[in-house]
């Protein structure tokens, strides 16, 4: 239980219990980045594993979200991808936002190294993919692949390092993905 004082000197209430220490532990950067791991861990072993065949059922589960009438189903694989990733593109795109009215991009001119490193980032990968593949037949689609960016992947790393890691790195980064 916290005081009036406690609050007063900026001390936050501990949590009560295991469980209380997990959801705020959870609740950090750190703990977010952790789980992110974990679950990446859990997803490849058990799709790599003999159960395979049930990880690939588990992401073609319908969900379906009904307003009425209107019925709006689809798979858990696609409500993730066209939803949950929009949604995380949306808050780093707020958060770029942010830096550029009143962060670290106020001055137009610091844009220039992320958006630059942005564009090397999509014209290097693609031209070697096509330099290995070629630009005919099925293979030559796939070229997208070759300059996707983990971007929640590597704010989870620089989350981990915590403190110790510049602000403006992970400014960098953020801007970098959305650039």
């Amino acid at each position: 239980m916290s005081t009036a004082a406690d609050r007063a000197a900026g001390l936050r209430p501990q949590p009560q219990g295991v469980t209380a220490a997990a959801r705020q532990y959870l609740h950090t950067e750190a703990g977010g980045a952790v789980l992110l791991l974990l679950a990446t861990l859990v997803a490849l072993i058990w799709a790599n594993s003999p159960w395979s065949g049930s990880y690939e059922h588990f992401w073609e589960t319908p969900l379906s979200l009904q307003l009425g009438d209107a019925v709006l189903s689809e798979s858990l694989r696609h409500w993730v991808n066209d939803l949950l990733m929009a949604l995380f593109f949306l808050l780093v795109g707020l958060e770029i936002a942010r830096e550029l009215s009143i962060g670290e991009y106020r001055d137009r001119r610091a844009v220039t190294a992320p958006a630059l490193a942005a564009l090397g980032g999509l014209v290097v990968p693609a031209a070697l993919f096509f330099a290995v593949v070629g630009t005919s037949g099925d293979s030559a689609r796939g070229w997208g692949i070759a300059i996707s960016t983990d971007t929640a992947f590597a704010l989870g790393v620089l989350a981990l390092v915590g403190p110790r890691c510049p602000n403006r790195l992970r400014i960098f980064l953020l801007a970098l993905a959305i650039v």
